[in-house]
């Protein structure tokens, strides 16, 4: 099978395919019995377990983020990032993706349920005068009234 042409197939093995023993794919025994193979999820299982449909409204291919190449690396952007509840902005622009998704380096990476708020992930630096549901759009404040003794709390937005 050295030269066989898989170009011809409709299904040109590219990246990481082009190392994959033709067996592991033609698990008929047969060669020419044909394959599905439109989408990545054709072959592939959804590593991510629907996250990526629960985000986006959608279960998209692989191909959306990955290339043949593997799945190491992302083409998730900003761009796509910021249709998400969680727009990058500020440092965040600069945090790494797995400094967020991928906290435990055992797990696998998560994108659901990391947090909205800045006490998600931060450390309460401001002690308490922030209120823990502060946002960078909206920030609450905590403060004790000096004629009253009692606590309240003020939002801007």
């Amino acid at each position: 099978m050295k030269n066989f042409n898989h170009n011809l197939t409709g299904f040109e093995l590219e990246g990481k395919h082009q190392s994959v023993d033709c067996k592991k794919c033609h698990t008929s025994g047969s060669f020419t019995d044909p394959l599905p193979h439109y989408t990545c999820a054709s072959c592939h299982k959804d590593y991510h377990e629907g996250q990526m449909a629960s985000i986006l409204g959608l279960s998209p291919d692989c191909s959306k983020c990955h290339t043949p190449d593997g799945f190491t690396s992302s083409l998730f952007a900003i761009e796509d990032h910021n249709k998400t509840k969680f727009k990058l902005e500020g440092g965040h622009l600069a945090t790494p993706c797995f400094a967020c998704h991928k906290q435990d380096t055992n797990k696998k990476w998560q994108f659901r349920k990391i947090g909205e708020t800045c006490a998600d992930c931060h450390k309460d630096v401001h002690e308490g005068f922030l209120d823990k549901n502060s946002t960078p759009t909206r920030l609450a404040y905590n403060a004790t009234s000096r004629q009253t003794g009692r606590k309240t709390t003020s939002t801007i937005i």
